[in-house]
């Protein structure tokens, strides 16, 4: 079974990837930018997922979308954690589903089928390596996070090379026919950027 996806597609899939290197850029290289605008576009390569996840539901969960889905799923997770000073610090809780309740039931409007849904499950247990796929999608996330307290002209190349590996990680799994070259294509860009992101710490 031929699973490649077309150029076009691979290049447009990692649009949520370079938007999260462009808001990671912003927070951590030192560069003096209004708090309002970095938090924008954090906000925008975050919605950027949730987009893609609205998109995959409605073309039944092509290839591409299992890293929006693997990201609003941990982003809402991670949300619940998260305190807001308005609410007198207390944590979002059940509110940080809101996001994703919303994109559902967008989509439940749009295309109102559980499809989808069956059309997920049949796609995993056709190629198991999708389940890796979707967890990839928490990446950027994660490297953001790594070295969030970090703020220096070390950021510059850390976000570049970082950014860079991750998507062309996304790339080549949608690229790559062969299972065994996709897993190595996001095990690979991942370990790299786990060893950018740890040496960032170290240096600074």
């Amino acid at each position: 079974m031929n699973t490649r996806t077309s150029i076009r597609t691979s290049l447009l899939a990692t649009i949520p990837f370079g938007l999260f290197g462009m808001a990671w850029f912003v927070f951590d290289s030192g560069i003096t930018v209004s708090p309002f605008i970095a938090l924008m576009l954090l906000a925008v390569a975050a919605l950027s997922m949730f987009v893609f996840l609205g998109i995959g539901w409605i073309k039944e969960f092509p290839r591409w979308s299992f890293p929006a889905l693997g990201f609003c799923l941990f982003f809402s997770v991670w949300l619940m954690m998260i305190t807001v000073p308005s609410l007198k610090r207390e944590m979002l809780g059940y509110w940080a589903w809101l996001p994703l309740g919303v994109t559902l039931i967008v989509c439940l409007t749009v295309k109102p089928s559980i499809r989808p849904l069956r059309q997920l499950v049949r796609q995993i247990k056709d190629d198991p390596t999708l389940i890796l796929f979707g967890l990839y999608g928490i990446s950027p996330l994660l490297a953001f996070l790594l070295v969030d307290e970090i703020h220096s002209v070390w950021m510059i190349p850390t976000v570049l090379i970082s950014m860079t590996a991750l998507s062309a990680g996304l790339y080549f799994f949608l690229s790559i026919d062969r299972p065994g070259g996709r897993i190595r294509s996001v095990v690979f860009s991942g370990l790299l950027t786990l060893l950018v992101t740890f040496a960032t710490s170290f240096m600074s």
